[in-house]
């Protein structure tokens, strides 16, 4: 089976994970183009996501649990680095991905145990080493971004 998409990658078989090239990470018969890529600069949650944006196509974000385990082995389990999830400041906390359009469900979460607290109030942005934990978003970590297709707007609107 050969999927096309702004970049071509060819599935070798239904257990296509192992045999896929290093941008394409597939569930079932689903493929999803993209990487993720650690950086071991320190910066805010703002600017790893400014850096991100500008350099790959944002902030990593959690399609699945397969992504989870892929996201913990870019980090290495070394260190604390930003993901793109956040929230508006308020009594109100509502999770939200920092691509504009993504959305976070409760279900896909790795929280650390007693997370998210606002224990620092306000706790506004994620880290993760293992597990994620809400924390200041003037903190300065090393960040991961992800690498994909941007898509903005309907097939449509992209023609």
């Amino acid at each position: 089976m050969t999927i096309t998409s702004s970049t071509d990658a060819d599935i070798h078989s239904s257990a296509c994970f192992s045999f896929c090239r290093a941008e394409c990470q597939c569930v079932f018969i689903t493929c999803q183009l993209y990487e993720y890529h650690f950086i071991k600069e320190e910066m805010s949650w703002d600017e790893a996501r400014a850096y991100c944006r500008e350099n790959y196509t944002d902030l990593a974000k959690v399609f699945d649990l397969t992504d989870m385990r892929r996201l913990q082995d870019s980090a290495q389990s070394q260190t604390q680095a930003w993901i793109g999830l956040y929230s508006e400041p308020g009594d109100n906390r509502t999770w939200h991905w920092s691509l504009p359009g993504e959305e976070y469900t409760e279900n896909k979460t790795c929280w650390t145990a007693g997370e998210p607290n606002d224990k620092a109030y306000p706790e506004n942005c994620v880290k993760t080493r293992d597990k994620w934990a809400d924390v200041q978003c003037t903190r300065t970590f090393q960040f991961i971004c992800y690498d994909g297709p941007l898509y903005v707007g309907s097939w449509l609107e992209q023609k």
